[in-house]
């Protein structure tokens, strides 16, 4: 009866989601780790780089951009350590990155550059001319998507430039409403936000279908747009640069929600979240940020005080939008599930390669990394203690399957 009990008492913890969200302070110069599970905030996790801008998140580290240093900066996400600090380039204030593979790629908003970083080597090994000041970036169809806001005051001539990945060449540029700075892929389509000029009030999404590199949709907010994050409710949810507001449109038909005029009640620096909550920053600049935490309903959950002037949040160990969920390419089993001192992994597929078997306990730790066989592998966790377990299996790099597993003796 105890057993059950305690299958139970894990089943329900791991239903609430138990995942880490890492938080940039740009005035603190540090970086928050939140454990949601227990809700122990960290806000002093690791020390950060001059004026940092925002982190992109592999499997165990965090990367990122500190533009008062002209540095990309590499940090443990268990401990907090800063393993290396790469120059990007001299007075190129960068902004953004992404990363695909062994390469990261960054933005750099006074050069309007790209720059391409082999994370292996942690050098720079390429760079590209793009629009004016070019600032966030997405990847698909095998194209690197740059936001360039244009030209300052009145940010003209704001565009998004195509970048072939393999020849890392401008194939096209696509013209855009003014301050282009965030871009999310969402369902297949690039959602840009265009946050207008300071003041303006006029921030417009912009949707681009990569297959045809051109504009099929503009979503009227208002507001000046920050980044965006679509969530498992239907709703793509934008933030307020100014903090002045949160909103939202359908995913389907692409109608307003919340508008700049009728915005949702509490307001947003930044948005992101899980599969089941809604996490908003409400930041001020020179402030400590405050993160709320909402379910899918909309209703306030909990809230925890951050750095001061939060400028990027990320997920870790969650899918936080369409762009982070990537659909099995076969049918994979894991089990049995509860386990006891193994468990197999079967995958249906036709490939002969390796697969990485890559098990996490509730706070995150790596507990167990293996290569199995693509077709069926046994792998012994005689040493691992009850509880719940989070596991990827993925090839060269890209995620096959995720799932949760249950250890009783």
């Amino acid at each position: 009866m105890k057993k059950v009990l305690l299958i139970i008492m894990l089943i329900t913890a791991l239903t609430l989601g138990a995942v880490e969200v890492f938080i940039v302070n740009s005035t603190s110069e540090t970086l928050t780790k939140l454990d949601t599970e227990t809700g122990v905030v960290n806000n002093n996790f690791a020390s950060l780089g001059l004026y940092t801008n925002r982190i992109a998140l592999t499997e165990d580290f965090g990367y990122i951009v500190n533009s008062g240093d002209n540095t990309l900066q590499k940090v443990s996400l268990d401990n907090g350590q800063t393993l290396a600090t790469i120059l990007v380039a001299a007075g190129c204030n960068p902004y953004d990155l992404i990363i695909e593979g062994q390469y990261a790629y960054v933005s750099g908003l006074l050069t309007s550059k790209v720059y391409k970083i082999n994370l292996e080597t942690e050098s720079v090994v390429a760079e590209v001319m793009v629009g004016a000041s070019p600032t966030g970036m997405a990847i698909a169809e095998n194209k690197l998507y740059v936001a360039n806001s244009g030209s300052y005051p009145n940010y003209a001539n704001a565009s998004v430039s195509v970048i072939n990945l393999d020849t890392f060449t401008v194939l096209t540029t696509i013209n855009i409403d003014p301050n282009a700075q965030y871009i999310q892929l969402i369902d297949g389509q690039l959602h840009v936000a265009c946050s207008s000029a300071w003041g303006v009030n006029g921030g417009t999404i912009k949707v681009i279908n990569p297959e045809t590199d051109s504009v099929t949709n503009t979503i009227t907010l208002g507001g000046y747009l920050g980044n965006i994050w679509s969530a498992n409710n239907g709703k793509v949810y934008v933030a307020d640069g100014n903090n002045a507001g949160l909103y939202a449109y359908n995913i389907t038909d692409y109608s307003p929600i919340y508008t700049f005029t009728e915005s949702f009640p509490t307001p947003g620096s930044l948005v992101s979240g899980t599969t089941n909550s809604i996490f908003i920053v409400d930041s001020m600049w020179g402030s400590n940020g405050v993160l709320k935490v909402f379910n899918l309903a909309e209703e306030f959950q909990q809230e925890y005080t951050l750095g001061m002037s939060p400028t990027d949040i990320k997920v870790r160990h969650s899918s936080t939008s369409s762009q982070d969920v990537t659909a099995p390419q076969f049918k994979v089993s894991v089990y049995p599930n509860p386990f006891s001192s193994c468990i197999t992994i079967n995958a249906d597929t036709k490939s002969n390669d390796k697969l990485d078997f890559t098990c996490y306990d509730i706070r995150g730790r790596k507990v167990l990394a293996q290569k199995v066989s693509s077709s069926s592998g046994t792998l012994n966790t005689e040493s691992l203690p009850n509880g719940v377990y989070f596991y990827k299996i993925s090839k060269s790099g890209r995620e096959l399957a995720t799932g949760k597993i249950l250890k009783v003796r």
